[in-house]
């Protein structure tokens, strides 16, 4: 059965080791000789560090399977990475060879906006029937469409040298006021791969109306200006409906609770979630 081998990788294994003679003869070598074998090992090291090539199953790809079309570890050459911008997250320009499903190498660049992962959360009061969203500015919204207004979301923020559940929890005491005890982690998504190292986590959150300690606002220092606001489930999700939520995050947390029967049923109380809520990931 074809094979294909990582160039270098394959050049590694078709080397056979040194006789004796000639291990006698390395030590005579030339010290540009022995910067060069240095260069060219940390070079291979590179390339393996990158692409996962101590991965048996992406040393060796099945070039039937490649046909197929089921490509799940795509194997990757880094070549030059050039930063474009270092602010509070670093934006960055890299170019490399793909290996494409036909066995052939595509020279690429992409541009990557290296951003950490972060949190979001869907606040609900089964007792009540109601949610917490918030509403703030959001600048690249507003360059897109000016008409839009502050934008409806669940609350939400990075993940600061924590696990994800203590950022939620950090971050909805911020923005609403509300000290929540218990959540479940429901699942993590990137939400825009083609250019952002991001993954989200997302949690169900239940809290109980004496969970009120403040109105919120988030970090004035920071910029921001959140407003918090409780309403029924079946007006976000009429809310939905009409288009009056654009945040991708709320979306597929409104739609994910609707799915799952969320204010139906008990099954999502704090008692039965604080098992997962103490998983720190």
């Amino acid at each position: 059965m074809p094979l294909f081998l990582h160039p270098k990788a394959q050049a590694l294994a078709s080397t056979p080791p040194p006789t004796g003679e000639q291990k006698a003869g390395q030590a005579d070598k030339p010290r540009g000789a022995k910067l060069d074998s240095l260069i060219r090992f940390l070079d291979l090291l590179r390339v393996r560090i990158w692409t996962g090539l101590n991965d048996p199953d992406i040393i060796a790809e099945d070039v039937n399977t490649r046909q197929g079309g089921i490509l799940t570890k795509p194997l990757v050459r880094i070549g030059e990475v050039m930063t474009l911008s270092e602010g509070r997250h670093a934006l960055q320009r890299y170019t490399f060879d793909y290996l494409r499903r036909d066995g052939s190498w595509q020279e690429l660049s992409r541009e990557v906006y290296r951003r950490g992962d972060s949190v979001v959360a869907l606040l609900y009061c089964p007792s009540k029937g109601t949610i917490v969203l918030t509403r703030q500015f959001r600048l690249p919204v507003f360059l897109n469409d000016p008409g839009t207004g502050p934008l409806v979301e669940a609350p939400a923020g990075l993940i600061d040298r924590e696990g994800p559940s203590t950022a939620i929890r950090r971050e909805t005491m911020e923005e609403t006021g509300i000290r929540i005890e218990y959540v479940q982690e429901v699942f993590v998504a990137y939400m825009s791969p083609q250019l952002i190292t991001e993954r989200v986590h997302f949690f169900l959150a239940e809290y109980k109306p004496d969970d009120w300690t403040s109105s919120g606002g988030g970090l004035a220092d920071e910029g921001e200006d959140i407003e918090a606001f409780e309403l029924s489930f079946e007006e976000a999700l009429a809310l939905l409906e009409k288009g009056k939520i654009q945040d991708g995050k709320t979306i597929i947390l409104l739609l994910y609770a609707k799915a799952n029967g969320l204010f139906s049923t008990k099954v999502n109380s704090a008692v039965n979630m604080e098992e997962g809520s103490r998983k720190e990931k």
